[in-house]
């Protein structure tokens, strides 16, 4: 549920006028800047009786914007020709009458001044025309020019000038209207032709009743006045002279209590009084400070306290001698305080709630008021009333009590001005919490509410009972958490508490809660969620994930609950229980192995926690005895293997690590023994080389021991044998050894010759390459030609080689090239001398028949001349809505300019559409509307959508016909509710929202020939700086279902039922009329649209005491397209109906028709001028359904549209 308050006054007094607009916004004090811009008022120096006092403030500027608004203003009035002159209500403004008002630098100056002043009067001395000096509006003046005009306009919201000028606007209707006793002189002084000069003023201060004020000044002077802005301010006090009559009592303003090592700044105000309402206003004479105690709080010159220690200490503020005022503070510790103890108040005595500081030890006492009577009620009368027994004192009442009440909430910095049930979840520092109090039963008397804060340094409730409807002010004061209580004063039974966080994220320490533990001590294996931690904060229970977050750690048999802030909660606060463990025999559990067995001992282990593996100090053994590790190395005839050789040094084995016992795998040590390079023995391995025509075999010698073969550098050898015979291997290329040189083809060969003596053999082998041919020999004669000359080249001729005469491949070239012969035509782009024109083919170039060579000079003709291109026009589109409030008043829009309002909320609830430029060219639209859906087709003009239904259109569909409809594309876009500006659609595609129930607000159409680039995001003065990327957003997929055909046209009725008079258009087979209600109908009205075709629809009817209007069997005299057949007020019921077509529509389309008759129910269908209904009977119509269908197309179903006819007749008579 949501709660909006709002309202708007008006007044007109004496040629002045006032607005006020509001929404339900409380606005927080605007803080003091510590420096700040001084503006003088309209005199130097207070008058006698008064004082000079400021308002601090924003004034702000938008000079141009608002100027550009009036002068819109005033043109519109003067081009509407509908709009009275201020000046001679009896005649109406004309365009000749239309002067633009000019800005002035002197009118402004005024406004300002007069829109602060204007605001502080209003309530405080009744009108906002007056001034707190008792003097009047022509007193204001600047360089002689003062104000003829004054319009005030009063808002919550921050500076908007525009906004301001629309609610003077907003008079325009009752002035065009001349509705008697209207307030319209805010309106008239804009458009009135006298006033030539306008300056305007916006002042925004907390000191005001409503904290926007607008101030408009004319003047109707022909002088030359300055006509420059002024510049805007922020942190500003302006000056107002203030008679000392309203004075009531100057004081300081700020915090009684102060935090120690806090500083604040103390703020001179006055309070002024006049009868019952009151204002508050700065001091900005010169004053003085000086501490009772300056131990406790020191001050500076310009009113910054110090807290320095616990105690109370009093401010004195002074104008020069005289004590204006002074101030009471008192200064305590402002560290984390846990609460001790709580006693709660009774209607007898006060509570306490006793705090200790968790950093200094300081026990903090506060005491609480006394709480109402607890009042228990009997059994109510039959009034109602019922005796109540307080529950402490036993005091007594008879009341009726409260049993409900209404509560809404909402924050004053909030961005919005609605009140929720919901108490608001962000409250910052220094905002206040609004609770609006209402809907509380019981008798008048006794509806008072109270509230009460946990804590009023966090969240300070208000001291005294809120009676409705009101709102309470809780005043947010710093970082923390609160239970703020509500309850009837006379019945606290129905109390409610909220929970309430205050501050930025983080800002409050946890580390100062409490937290209790379900339980200190779990088994290991138990889930942590046993632990349960409770954590209070101040007496109140935190809330887990909103709050803090809790996590687990352990070590060894001790666990650690960890709470860590979130939310407004920082740091964190630690809380340990006992974990205890059953530990058994695993040998399977990572680390449990405290030693690895041996030959002689099994492996040791750690015991383990059979649920969590902790490892305990107790061991025990398991598995087997491990191998023997021959590892250990004895040098002794015990452990002896084998003795050394050349090869090798003497071999042991080695003996276990563990028992000393032999092993089999050996070891080598000493060393080895020298070879003795003595024997001759003739192996492959001992030669060295082998015998050759010249000598015999060369051998080394081997070891006498192991018969290793010496061959060492300086290795001893010896001759085996005798020589062998020579070895024909060897290649020498030397003449010597030549046997024939290379020619052409071939390569040089020669001998081989010996290995061993270099004697030359007979056997021959190939070295080097073939020299090749020489083709260097040039003959001219046909034996040699390679190819006779061309126009492209001369005649070719072979090569021959130089050394053997042979003829080559490659040739050369000998002579001139023949002349080209141009005598072929060839149509390519090559050959293209011009393309063809409206007046001539194209033209090309003849080519040469040998080579396709192309002449450059000498041209043919080819193909036909180029068709005149078909000019198309351009063309406009225009469009208007009808518009939520304001009707059909915005004129027509066109080429993109924005048809609806912006910024308004309003709802287009119909549009038409019309394009010009081109005779061959029309347009069609389809709109989604609220409780409709999908409409038929309009065109060209036609209205598509609902007046004075209140139904939003929610979604459209735009396309072009006609047969230069393809030469075009017609482009739209809308705004929509929530959604704002969607992306282009163009050619029928949908614009809008299906499924959202979301209104369009305003469009944009228009049309560019085909292929011309589409608009952009910012087009005809509509700027958006984002638009949705979708043009068209629908909750579901779907297709889109839309009456009748692309292109077919559409039937449509509506009936004048009895009771419910005229219904709502239906279409193409709905049912017009009421079923199960008994109504009967008593008018009709048909009608086509979208029709493809020329001609129409006619009808007549059987009405009660008349009979047939019109001649039944001459459709010349019955009445068409969308003339009423019936009767209207006379109570006569229809009984029948004949309905056909004519002209070129009656050639293509048949209409079928059916009725649902009293006591027969639904009749079958007629078509083409059949009557359906009853005759002689006196029986009622109650129902209709109408539909066309293409010419020869089958009867429609006997259901259609979900409704099944009774009878197999469509025309019933006695």
């Amino acid at each position: 549920m949501k709660k909006r308050r709002g309202k708007r006054l008006v007044a007109y007094i004496i040629a002045f006028a006032m607005i006020f607009s509001m929404g339900m916004t409380e606005l927080s004090p605007i803080a003091e800047a510590a420096q700040y811009t001084i503006l003088e008022t309209d005199v130097s120096a207070p008058s006698t009786g008064c004082t000079m006092f400021g308002v601090y403030g924003t004034y702000y500027v938008d000079a141009q914007n608002a100027l550009n608004r009036i002068n819109e203003i005033r043109k519109e009035a003067c081009e509407a020709g509908n709009v009275p002159d201020p000046r001679n209500s009896n005649r109406m403004l004309t365009a000749s009458d239309y002067v633009p008002i000019k800005w002035s630098t002197d009118l402004e100056r005024i406004a300002r001044i007069r829109a602060v002043e204007g605001g502080l009067c209003f309530g405080f001395v009744g009108s906002g025309h007056n001034r707190l000096n008792g003097k009047g509006l022509s007193t204001v003046k600047y360089n002689g020019v003062s104000t003829y005009a004054e319009v005030l306009a009063y808002n919550w919201n921050k500076g908007n000038l525009v906004s301001g000028i629309n609610q003077w606007y907003d008079e325009k209707s009752d002035w065009v209207k001349q509705t008697s006793d209207a307030v319209t002189g805010h309106y008239t002084s804009m458009i009135d032709p006298r006033n030539t000069y306008v300056g305007l003023g916006d002042f925004y201060t907390t000191a005001s009743g409503y904290p926007n004020t607008l101030a408009g000044e004319f003047n109707s002077t022909s002088q030359s006045l300055s006509q420059s802005a002024l510049s805007g301010h922020t942190d500003i006090m302006q000056k107002v002279e203030v008679k000392d009559a309203y004075i009531n009592k100057y004081y300081l303003k700020g915090e009684a209590t102060q935090y120690l090592g806090e500083t604040q700044k103390l703020t001179p105000m006055v309070h002024l009084v006049n009868g019952s309402e009151t204002l508050d206003l700065w001091v900005i004479d010169t004053v003085t400070y000086t501490s009772s105690d300056t131990t406790v709080a020191s001050v500076t010159a310009d009113g910054v306290v110090t807290a320095k220690k616990a105690g109370t200490t009093t401010i004195t503020c002074k104008k020069g001698s005289t004590v204006l005022c002074t101030f009471s503070l008192t200064v305590s510790c402002n560290h984390n305080k846990v609460l001790q103890s709580t006693v709660q108040p009774t209607c007898q005595t006060t509570g306490e709630n006793i705090y200790k500081c968790s950093k200094c030890g300081m026990t903090i006492k506060e005491t609480i008021e006394k709480a109402p009577h607890s009042y228990v009620y009997g059994t109510a009368d039959s009034t109602g009333k019922a005796t109540g027994v307080c529950s402490f004192c036993n005091a007594t009442i008879t009341i009726v009590p409260p049993t409900s009440m209404l509560l809404c909430w909402r924050n004053s910095e909030s961005s919005d001005s609605y009140y929720h049930l919901s108490v608001p979840t962000e409250n910052s520092v220094g905002s206040n919490i609004l609770c609006y109090v209402k809907d509380v039963n019981g008798d008048s008397g006794y509806r008072d509410v109270m509230f009460e804060s946990s804590d009023d340094s966090i969240v300070e409730a208000p001291k005294k009972s809120i009676v409705q409807p009101n709102d309470a002010v809780l005043k947010v004061k710093k970082a923390g958490i609160v239970t703020i209580s509500v309850y009837p004063k006379y019945n606290p039974s129905i109390k409610r508490s909220y929970t309430i966080r205050v501050g930025a994220t983080g800002s409050v320490d946890i580390s100062n809660a409490v937290v209790t533990l379900a339980k200190t001590s779990i088994s290991c294996g138990t889930s942590t969620s046993a632990v349960a931690p409770t954590v209070t904060y101040n007496g109140i229970k935190l809330t887990s994930g909103t709050d803090y977050t809790v996590s687990h750690s352990t070590s060894g048999t001790t666990g650690t609950c960890k709470i860590t802030g979130k939310g407004i909660f920082s740091k964190s606060v630690e809380k340990t229980y006992t974990i205890t463990h059953t530990y058994v025999n695993d040998p399977t559990v990572t680390g449990a192995l405290k030693s690895n067995a041996t030959c002689t001992k099994k492996a040791t282990y750690y015991k383990s926690c059979s649920n969590c593996k902790k490892l305990s100090t107790e061991t025990f053994e398991s598995g087997s005895l491990a191998a023997h590790s021959y590892t250990v190395q004895h040098v002794d005839t015990a452990h002896f293997a084998s003795a050394a050789t050349c090869e090798k040094p003497a071999a042991y084995y080695y003996s276990c690590a563990g028992c000393g016992q032999k092993g089999t795998t050996t070891f080598y040590s000493g060393d080895k023994l020298n070879h003795q390079y003595t024997q001759k023995v003739q192996t492959e391995a001992a030669l060295k080389e082998p015998a050759n025509c010249v000598s015999p075999a060369i051998y080394y010698y081997s070891c006498a021991r192991c018969g290793a073969v010496d061959k060492s550098a300086n290795a001893k050898t010896y001759t085996y044998g005798t020589a062998g015979d020579h070895s024909y291997t060897k290649k020498i290329i030397s003449d010597t050894y030549l046997a024939s040189a290379a020619n052409c083809s071939s390569s040089a060969r020669y001998y081989y010759a010996c290995s061993g003596c270099n004697e030359k053999g007979d056997v021959q082998y190939s070295y080097g390459k073939a020299l090749g041919h020489a083709y260097s020999v040039k003959h001219i004669s046909d034996a040699y030609m390679a190819s006779a000359a061309t126009c492209t080249s001369p005649a070719t001729y072979y090569y021959e080689c130089s050394r053997c005469g042979k003829t080559g491949t490659d040739v050369f070239t000998y002579g001139d090239k023949l002349p080209h012969q141009f005598t072929a035509k060839i149509v390519s782009n090559t050959t293209k001398k011009s393309d063809a024109t409206y007046d001539s083919p194209a033209v090309y170039y003849y080519s040469c028949s040998q080579c396709g060579a192309v002449s450059g000079s000498s041209t043919f003709t080819y193909g036909t001349t180029v068709p005149r291109p078909t000019v198309i026009p351009q063309v406009d589109v225009s469009y208007k809505t009808h518009i939520q409030t304001y009707g059909d008043s915005q004129p027509a829009m066109s080429n993109g300019w924005m048809a609806g309002t912006s910024g308004e909320a309003k709802r287009l609830e119909n549009i038409w559409v019309r394009v010009s430029g081109n005779a061959n060219l029309g347009v069609q639209y389809t709109t989604h509307c609220q409780t409709y859906g999908w409409l038929p087709w309009s065109a060209n003009g036609e209205k598509n959508g609902t007046s004075g239904e209140a139904k939003r259109l929610e979604a459209i569909k735009i396309r072009l016909t006609g047969a230069d409809k393809d030469n075009y594309d017609i482009y739209y876009r809308v705004h929509a509710q929530s959604f704002g500006w969607l992306a282009w659609a163009k050619n029928g595609e949908p614009s809008g929202t299906a499924g959202y129930g979301k209104r369009l607000e305003g469009i944009q159409i228009v049309v560019v020939k085909k292929g011309e680039s589409a608009p952009g995001q910012s087009y005809a003065n509509v700027n958006p700086s984002s638009v949705n990327t979708r043009a068209y957003v629908a909750l579901q997929n779907g297709s889109i279902q839309i009456p009748g055909d692309a292109y077919n046209a559409n039937i449509m009725y509506k009936t004048h039922v009895q009771s419910f008079g005229w219904q709502t258009w239906k279409t193409n087979g709905q049912m017009s009329g009421t079923s199960g209600k008994a109504k009967r109908l008593e008018g009709i009205n048909i009608k086509l649209s979208n029709a493809s075709y020329s001609g129409g629809v006619r009808y007549t009817t059987h009405v009660q005491s008349y009979g047939w209007q019109g001649n039944e069997n001459d459709p010349n005299t019955w009445r068409n397209d969308g003339e009423m057949s019936g009767t209207s007020g006379q109570a006569k019921r229809l009984e029948a109906i004949r309905i056909s077509l004519y002209g070129e529509m009656a050639e293509h389309y048949d209409i079928y028709y059916r009725v649902h008759a009293q006591s027969f129910g639904w009749l079958s269908w007629a078509k083409n001028g059949e009557a359906s209904g009853t005759a002689g009977l006196a029986k009622r119509l109650e129902g209709i359904q109408i539909i066309l269908v293409p010419k020869g197309s089958p009867e429609p179903g006997r259901t259609y549209d979900n409704i099944t006819a009774t009878n197999t007749v469509s025309f019933i008579r006695r």
